[in-house]
């Protein structure tokens, strides 16, 4: 595992073998750690463990945040329903934010516009935000657009309108 989170390439053979097998708590707990090397790699053969694992993770906020940026990373779909279900834990919800606009799928957009609207936490507002323009699109714009001119926090409306500068530089 840890010779692949160095940028071996020779090991990813065996650690796709280890996320296969399921078992024991030892061996789900390697097959996490593998994952997460896979997927730093940009290997999304075990996104599917990543996403199990996300679901149990609570008890381990490091772990979580390296799950949810693993997931980011793959810029995979599939992991968007898993990644919204944990929005409801403040820990890790700005990087949760963070990883639904580095996928970038419109499934994401909905979830993405609810916290730049009413997320109680301004780093999650400004990472929202962040997102949204990363994402583009119309629902993105009217999203960015009423943030710009009706959010109160300051560093929040600044995030939506260099969201809104990015994307019209983008076109």
């Amino acid at each position: 595992v840890a010779a692949v989170r160095l940028g071996e390439a020779a090991g990813r053979s065996r650690l796709r073998a280890i996320v296969a097998r399921p078992g024991s708590e030892i061996r789900r707990a390697l097959r996490v750690q593998t994952a997460l090397a896979l997927a730093q790699g940009g290997d999304g053969t075990g996104m599917i463990v990543l996403v199990e694992a996300l679901d149990a993770c609570s008890a381990n906020e490091a772990l979580c945040r390296s799950i949810v940026a693993g997931l980011g990373k793959l810029r995979d779909a599939r992991a968007v329903p898993a990644l919204i279900a944990q929005l409801p834990d403040v820990l890790t919800r700005v990087e949760v934010v963070q990883a639904l606009g580095e996928i970038g799928h419109t499934s994401g957009e909905p979830a993405l516009v609810e916290r730049l609207k009413t997320d109680e936490y301004v780093p999650v507002r400004v990472a929202a935000a962040h997102a949204l323009a990363r994402m583009g699109g119309a629902r993105a714009v009217l999203a960015l657009r009423w943030s710009a001119s009706h959010e109160k926090e300051p560093r929040v409306a600044e995030a939506a309108r260099a969201g809104l500068a990015e994307l019209r530089q983008g076109q």
